[in-house]
C-alpha cells in the first residue's frame, strides 16, 4: 500500500510541472502598449507667380519667371494662371494679300555677353491646389484686338492668332492624373462689330484629375528630344519660333496704318460647374 501511495504522489508531481510551464512562458513575453494619435489639418495653398516655372522640355529643371517677356498672373489663388509669355510678332508690311507672321521664340537663358543660349516656345503655366480635385477648363480668347498704340480707333480687323505644336508638362513628382490637352486648336479671332472674340478650350480636367501645376508650351526648341504625345499634341523640334501664327486678312493688310499695335490674349482657368 505504501508503494502505491508513493507512485500516486510522484505522478501528480509530474503532471503539475507540465501544466505550469506554459503559464510561466506566456507571462515572460506579455507586452502592454498605448497609441499616440497624430493630427494634421490640410488647407489649400495659394499658387505663387514668382515660383520657378516648370521647364516643359525638361521638367526636372526650372525657367526663371523674372523675365520681361513673361507676365505673372494676377492673384491666381488656389486655381489660376500663374504665368504667360508675351507674343512678339515682329514687323509686318502692308500688302495686297494676306500677311502672316510667327511669334518669336522666348529667350530663357543668355550668356555673359548677352547672347542667347536657350529658347522655348510660348508658355502658359497654371495650377490647381484647391485640394478638391473638382476639375476645370483652361481657355484662351482675344479680349482686345490689335489696336494702334497712338490711336486705338485704328485696328487690324479680322486678324487671327493660331497656336500649334502644343505640349503639356508637369513636375516628375506630380502623381496626379493630368487633364487632357486639345489635340487641335481653332484660330483665335475678334469681331470688332460685336466687340467679342471666340473662346477656345485648350485643357479639360475632369473631376478627379488635374491637381498640381502644369505648363503649356507651343513650339519646341532645337534641343528638344522628347516626343510628348500623352499630354498634348506631338511636339516637333525647331518650332519654338514657328508655332504661334498671326494672320492679317488681305482687306486689312492693304489699308493698315503704320505704327505699333498691341492686343490682349486672355488665358482663363475655370472650375467645373
Amino acid at each position: 500500500m505504501k508503494f502505491k501511495r508513493l507512485c500516486a504522489t510522484t505522478l501528480l508531481s509530474v503532471i503539475a510541472v507540465g501544466a505550469t510551464a506554459p503559464v510561466l512562458a506566456s507571462a515572460a513575453t506579455q507586452t502592454h502598449s498605448a497609441i499616440s494619435e497624430g493630427r494634421v489639418t490640410v488647407e489649400a495653398g495659394d499658387l505663387d507667380p514668382t515660383d520657378p516655372i516648370v521647364d516643359p522640355e525638361d521638367p526636372g529643371k526650372d525657367i526663371d519667371p523674372d523675365n520681361p517677356e513673361i507676365t505673372p498672373g494676377t492673384d491666381p489663388g488656389t486655381l489660376g494662371i500663374t504665368n504667360v509669355s508675351k507674343l512678339n510678332f515682329g514687323t509686318i508690311k502692308t500688302a495686297s494679300k494676306a500677311v502672316t507672321a510667327n511669334a518669336a521664340a522666348l529667350v530663357t537663358k543668355t550668356d555673359d555677353t548677352g547672347a542667347t543660349t536657350e529658347t522655348r516656345g510660348a508658355l502658359v503655366q497654371f495650377g490647381d491646389t484647391r485640394g478638391t480635385n473638382a476639375g476645370y477648363t483652361v481657355t484662351a480668347q482675344i479680349t482686345r484686338p490689335f489696336e494702334l498704340k497712338t490711336d486705338t480707333t485704328k485696328k487690324l480687323d479680322g486678324t487671327t492668332i493660331k497656336y500649334n505644336y502644343g505640349i503639356m508638362e508637369t513636375r516628375a513628382d506630380n502623381m496626379a492624373t493630368p487633364g487632357t490637352m486639345s489635340t487641335s486648336l481653332d484660330a483665335l479671332g475678334y469681331d470688332s462689330t460685336t466687340s467679342a472674340g471666340n473662346s477656345i478650350t485648350v485643357v479639360s480636367a475632369a473631376q478627379g484629375s488635374g491637381a498640381g501645376v502644369y505648363v503649356l508650351e507651343f513650339g519646341q526648341s532645337k534641343d528638344y528630344t522628347g516626343a510628348n504625345t500623352v499630354l498634348g499634341m506631338t511636339g516637333t523640334k525647331e518650332t519654338d519660333d514657328k508655332a504661334v501664327t498671326l494672320t492679317v486678312p488681305a482687306a486689312t493688310a492693304s489699308s493698315m496704318v503704320l505704327g505699333d499695335y498691341t492686343a490682349d490674349i486672355t488665358w482663363t482657368i475655370g472650375a467645373l460647374a
